[in-house]
């Protein structure tokens, strides 16, 4: 009887391992915190942040143009990275973007993306847009970051 116990809990712990994603690597585990179109950075690229002062500084300043700014949500940064996508300026609206997989491969976190764009004749706002995007995932020390996006 022991010995059943004791293989129990070892395919129980060994069911535990970090999934695997089609070959790609380790998944991650991650939450969307918000998905914006009218953030302040006219460029696009990534923001890795590892700490309060600088996620709060950071939201602060996507957030400059809305009154009043928004609640910084929380994040346990001794167990969560945040990760900040900034699409860059569009010439309208009717952009949006979600997270499909977070998955590590070495030292470097892959985030894949689901795009959408306007269809041609689609009905959108004719104003200046920033979109951008923010997650967490598990915690990360490092700042390699590979960004790939589907577009539907």
């Amino acid at each position: 009887m022991r010995y059943f116990f004791l293989l129990m809990i070892g395919a129980f712990l060994f069911s535990c391992e970090s999934q695997k994603l089609d070959g790609k690597g380790t998944a991650m585990d991650f939450k969307q915190i918000e998905y914006n179109l009218y953030g302040t950075n006219e460029t696009a690229n990534h923001v890795v942040v590892n700490d309060k002062s600088s996620f709060e500084r950071q939201w602060r300043t996507l957030h400059q143009n809305m009154s009043p700014i928004p609640a910084v949500p929380q994040v346990d940064f001794g167990k969560n990275t945040v990760i900040i996508v900034n699409f860059g300026q569009m010439n309208h609206g009717g952009h949006h973007a979600s997270v499909n997989h977070v998955y590590r491969v070495g030292d470097t976190v892959h985030v894949e993306l689901n795009s959408k764009t306007p269809s041609a004749g689609e009905m959108v706002t004719t104003v200046m847009t920033n979109p951008y995007l923010i997650l967490s995932t598990e915690k990360f020390v490092h700042n390699n970051v590979s960004l790939h996006s589907t577009t539907n």
